[in-house]
C-alpha cells in the first residue's frame, strides 16, 4: 500500500527540489561561500565598480552575495584554518600568552626591589593564552561589525549620497578583496618566527591599505574625477584600517581581561604573604 506521504503531489515536488541540490549547495555546506560567493569575491577583484552598482539595489541584482555575508564566510574559513595559523607553536599564541602574562610580569620588579621573589610557575602559560585567543576570536567579529558600522554612519562622503544600509554594503565591500589577501598572507606567515614575522606584519599594513584604497577607486568613486577620486579612496582606506585597529585593541583587551583576573587570584596569596612580611618588618 501507498504511503499517502510519499506519494502526495508536494512531496514530489519537494523531491525533485532536493535532486537538483548540486555543487553549489556543496561549496555552501563545506565552507559557508558558494559559487555566487566566489564570483562575488572574484568581481570585487577584476571589475569592482560592477559590484558596488548592485550594492545599490535591494537585492544585489539578483547576481551578488552581500558584501557583509562574503566577510562573514572569510572569516569563518580563518577561524576553521585556526589549527594552521594559530597553533601552540605560533606567534598569534605566543602574543596572547604575552597578554595574558602581563599582571604577573608586572609585579615581579616591584616586589624583586622589595626582597621578594614572586614565582609565576603556578600559571599556565600556555592555557591561559590559549583560552583568551579563544575568547578573543569568538568576540573579535562583533566589534569589528560595530567599528564598521559606526564608520558607515559618519563617513557620508559617497556621490551619489546614499543611505546607511548602502553607505554599510559599500565598506564591507571595499574591505573584502583585502580580507581575501589577509587570509593568504595569515597562511603564508605559518613558519616565520620572532622579529621576522614581525616585520612581515608591519609589511603588510601598508598593503592593506592600498588595498582598500584601490578597492575604493575602482569601485564607489569610479565616477569622480581623478583628484577627488583619489583623495576619497585614501581618507576611506585610511578610516578603515583605523577602525579595523581599534576593534582588534579594544576586542583584544576585553577577551584578555578575565584572564588577567585569574592570574591576579592565582598570585594573591604570594603577594599578601609578601606584603604581611613587609608589615611586620616595619
Amino acid at each position: 500500500m501507498d504511503n499517502p506521504e510519499t506519494s502526495s503531489p508536494s512531496f514530489a515536488r519537494d523531491l525533485t527540489g532536493a535532486q537538483r541540490v548540486g555543487s553549489d549547495e556543496f561549496f555552501y555546506d563545506i565552507f559557508g561561500v558558494n559559487l555566487k560567493g566566489l564570483k562575488s569575491i572574484w568581481t570585487l577583484i577584476k571589475r569592482p565598480v560592477d559590484y558596488f552598482e548592485a550594492a545599490t539595489l535591494p537585492d544585489w541584482g539578483g547576481k551578488h552575495w552581500p558584501s557583509i555575508r562574503i566577510w562573514l564566510g572569510l572569516m569563518g574559513i580563518l577561524v576553521a584554518l585556526q589549527f594552521i595559523w594559530a597553533s601552540d607553536s605560533s606567534e598569534m599564541t605566543a602574543m596572547f600568552q604575552m597578554l595574558a602574562m602581563i599582571p604577573g610580569e608586572s609585579l615581579v620588579e616591584p616586589m624583586a626591589r622589595d626582597g621578594f621573589t614572586l614565582d609565576l610557575s603556578e600559571l599556565d602559560r600556555a592555557e591561559l593564552g590559549k583560552t583568551a585567543f579563544k575568547r578573543w576570536v569568538f568576540i573579535y567579529p562583533f566589534f569589528f561589525i560595530a567599528a564598521m558600522c559606526a564608520l558607515a554612519l559618519i563617513f557620508r562622503a559617497w556621490k551619489p549620497a546614499v543611505s546607511f544600509v548602502v553607505r554599510l554594503r559599500y565598506i564591507f565591500a571595499i574591505i573584502v578583496p583585502a580580507s581575501v589577501f589577509g587570509i593568504l598572507s595569515t597562511l603564508a606567515m605559518v613558519n616565520i618566527s620572532g622579529q621576522a614575522y614581525m616585520i612581515v606584519s608591519f609589511l603588510s599594513m601598508p598593503i592593506m591599505i592600498c588595498l582598500y584604497a584601490i578597492t575604493a577607486y575602482r569601485g564607489p568613486f569610479y565616477k569622480l574625477d581623478t583628484g577627488e577620486r583619489i583623495g576619497l579612496s585614501l581618507v576611506i582606506a585610511l578610516l578603515i584600517f583605523s577602525a579595523l585597529f581599534l576593534a582588534q585593541f579594544i576586542s583584544m583587551i576585553i577577551a584578555t581581561m578575565p584572564t588577567w583576573m585569574e592570574v591576579t587570584e592565582t598570585l594573591r596569596p604570594q603577594i599578601e604573604a609578601a606584603r604581611a612580611i613587609r608589615d611586620a618588618a616595619n
